[in-house]
C-alpha cells in the first residue's frame, strides 16, 4: 500500500513523488504492460481500447486549443501522454504546479502533456481567494461566476458586467496588501479574463483560457481535454458501456474496496471516501451521470431486462452486451459523464502513460488500484504526487508563535509565584518597597511552616493572602501583558490569512511555481 502524501509545509516547498527523475521508467513500464492488456472492455480488447482513447485526446486537446487560441505543442502520436487533471476553478499553487511538471516532463522526454479539465463537476462558485487588509485582515473570496448545482461545462461565460464586479472586488482587495506585486498580477489576470471571454462558451473555457495567457511567461504548451468533449467520445462511451453492462460485478468490487478502506482506517462515516454505489432489487448503480437539464443525474442499470435508469427521467432499453449499450447510449441523445472513480481509471487506463495527481486526489488511489486489479484482472497503472506550498511574502509566523508562549509562561508565573515579576512589575520606588515587604512576609511564614508543631492549614493560608497582596500590586502589568497576548493573536490571524495557502494563483508569479517544481 502507498503511503499517505502529505501537503509540503515550507513555504516554496515541493512535493514530487516519486522523484522526477524516476518518471520515466514509470512511463516505459506503462506503456509496456498496456500493449499487451487483452482483456475486453466496450467489446474490444482493452490494448485496442486505449490507443483509440488516445487518439481521441489528442484530437480533442488539438481542435479545443485551436478553437480557444491557446498554445499547444503536437507530438507524434506515439509519444509519451503525461497527464493531470482538476476543476476549473482559480485553484492554489499547489494544484498549478502539476501543469508545470507535466511540461518539465514532455520538455526532458519529448511527451505530449495533457491537462483534463473537470469541467463535469458542480460549478458552485467560482472564485478568487484573496486576503484583504482593512479594519482588519480576512480572507475574502470574490466571487466570478456561482453555477449552482450545474456542471461547469454547462455554466456560461461571465458577462462584461460580472467581470467588471469580479474585477473592482479583486482588485481593491489586492491593493490593500503588502507591496505592489499582488495588485499588479491582479489586474494583469483580470485582463486576460477580459480578453478570454469573447473566445469562450462557458466558465470553464474562460477559466482555462484566462490562465493559460496568464501562464504566457512561462511559455506552457499542453493540451486542453475538457471532460464534456471527452466523454462523448465514441472510446469513453465503449468504456461507459462496459462499466454499465458489468454493473453488479463493478459495484460488488467497488463496495467491497471501499468498505475495506474504512474498516483499515476506523472510517464510520457512510460518505467517506466515496458513498457506497447501491444495489437492490437487481438494479446496480453506475458511476456515471447523465446530464438532464444542466443538472447531473444518477444511473443505474437492471442486468436481467437490460434497462439502464435514468434519476429524474426514466428508462433506456438498451440490452446486455457492450455493442447494445453503447448503442443505446449513443442513441440515447443524453450526456454522459464520468464520477469520480470511474473518469480516475479512464484516464489511467486509456490515456495517459502517467497520471499526475495532487495530495487530495492520491488519497484514494488504493481503492481505484484495488478495484482496476479485481474488476479488470490487469495491475493498475502507477501514478505520480505533485504539490506545492506557496505564500504571499509576509514573514514567518513563528516568531509571533514564540512571543505569545513567552508571554503566557509571564502569567503562569504571575499566577502562582508573583514575587518573581517584581523587577518587571514594579518600576514606582512606594510600590516596590510595600511588595518586597510582602515577599519578606511570606519568606518569613515558609520558614514558620517548617517548624516542629507549626499550623500548616493556616500558614498556608498566610501564604496565599500574601500572593493575593502581590497580584494585586502586579495586577497593572498582569492586565498589559493579557493586552498584548490579544494584539499579537490578532496579529497572528492576520498573518495567517495573508499566508493562506489556498490564496488563489493570480497572486502568484507563474515563473516562481514553475521553478519550484525544478
Amino acid at each position: 500500500m502507498r503511503r499517505t502524501h502529505a501537503i509540503p509545509c515550507g513555504n516554496g516547498e515541493a512535493l514530487i513523488e516519486p522523484p522526477f527523475d524516476e518518471w520515466e521508467g514509470l512511463v516505459r513500464r506503462t506503456a509496456a504492460a498496456a500493449a499487451v492488456w487483452d482483456v475486453e472492455v466496450g467489446g474490444m480488447p482493452l490494448s485496442a481500447l486505449r490507443s483509440d482513447a488516445r487518439a481521441d485526446a489528442l484530437r480533442l486537446a488539438g481542435e479545443t486549443c485551436r478553437r480557444l487560441g491557446i498554445a499547444f505543442e503536437v507530438r507524434d502520436s506515439s509519444a509519451p501522454i503525461v497527464m493531470t487533471g482538476h476543476q476549473p476553478e482559480l485553484f492554489h499553487p499547489g494544484v498549478w504546479s502539476k501543469h508545470f511538471a507535466i511540461q518539465k516532463f514532455a520538455d526532458q522526454h519529448e511527451a505530449t502533456p495533457l491537462d483534463l479539465v473537470v469541467d463535469s463537476d458542480r460549478c458552485g462558485r467560482v472564485s478568487l481567494r484573496v486576503p484583504c487588509v482593512r479594519e482588519r485582515v480576512r480572507r475574502h473570496d470574490v466571487v466570478l461566476a456561482d453555477g449552482g448545482d450545474a456542471c461547469y461545462g454547462c455554466v456560461p461565460a461571465p458577462s462584461p458586467e460580472a467581470i467588471e464586479r469580479f474585477a473592482n472586488e479583486a482588485l481593491a482587495c489586492a491593493k490593500t496588501l503588502p507591496g505592489d506585486g499582488p495588485y499588479e498580477r491582479v489586474q494583469r489576470f483580470v485582463g486576460c479574463l477580459n480578453d478570454a471571454v469573447p473566445r469562450s462558451r462557458t466558465i470553464a473555457e474562460a477559466v482555462v483560457v484566462a490562465r493559460r495567457s496568464y501562464e504566457t511567461p512561462a511559455v506552457s504548451r499542453y493540451g486542453e481535454v475538457f471532460v464534456t468533449d471527452q466523454a462523448a467520445a465514441s472510446s469513453f462511451l465503449r468504456f461507459a458501456a462496459h462499466l454499465v453492462r458489468d454493473a453488479q460485478r463493478f459495484t460488488t468490487v467497488f463496495n467491497d474496496e471501499v468498505r475495506a478502506y474504512r474498516a483499515r482506517r476506523r472510517v464510520r462515516s457512510a460518505a467517506h471516501p466515496f458513498p457506497e454505489l447501491s444495489v437492490a432489487g437487481g438494479i446496480a448503480e453506475v458511476p456515471l451521470w447523465v446530464l438532464v437539464g444542466g443538472v447531473r443525474r444518477r444511473v443505474a442499470f437492471e442486468q436481467a431486462t437490460g434497462s439502464i435508469h435514468v434519476e429524474d427521467h426514466g428508462v433506456i432499453e438498451a440490452g446486455v452486451d457492450d455493442v447494445s449499450v453503447v448503442r443505446a447510449l449513443e442513441a440515447s441523445g443524453l450526456r454522459i459523464l464520468p464520477r469520480a472513480v470511474a473518469l480516475t481509471m479512464f484516464e489511467r487506463l486509456c490515456v495517459a502513460d502517467l497520471f499526475v495527481h495532487g495530495v487530495g486526489g492520491s488519497r484514494y488511489e488504493f481503492i481505484t488500484d484495488r478495484v482496476i486489479e479485481r474488476w479488470l484482472g490487469v495491475a493498475a497503472p502507477p501514478y505520480a504526487v505533485v504539490s506545492l506550498t506557496m505564500r504571499l511574502p509576509v514573514g514567518s509566523a513563528s516568531a509571533i508563535d514564540e512571543r505569545i508562549a513567552e508571554l503566557r509562561r509571564t502569567l503562569h508565573v504571575a499566577k502562582h509565584n508573583p514575587d518573581k515579576l517584581l523587577d518587571m512589575a514594579l518600576a514606582d520606588p512606594g510600590e516596590r518597597a510595600r511588595a518586597d515587604a510582602y515577599v519578606q512576609e511570606k519568606r518569613d511564614l515558609i520558614a514558620r511552616a517548617s517548624e516542629p508543631g507549626a499550623d500548616k492549614r493556616a500558614v498556608g493560608q498566610a501564604i496565599r493572602a500574601v500572593n493575593a497582596r502581590l497580584e494585586a500590586a502586579i495586577r497593572p502589568f498582569v492586565a498589559a501583558v493579557e493586552e498584548k497576548i490579544q494584539r499579537l493573536e490578532c496579529e497572528r490571524g492576520a498573518h495567517e490569512a495573508l499566508s493562506d495557502r489556498e490564496c488563489s494563483f493570480p497572486l502568484f508569479d507563474p515563473l516562481d511555481v514553475m521553478d519550484a517544481v525544478g
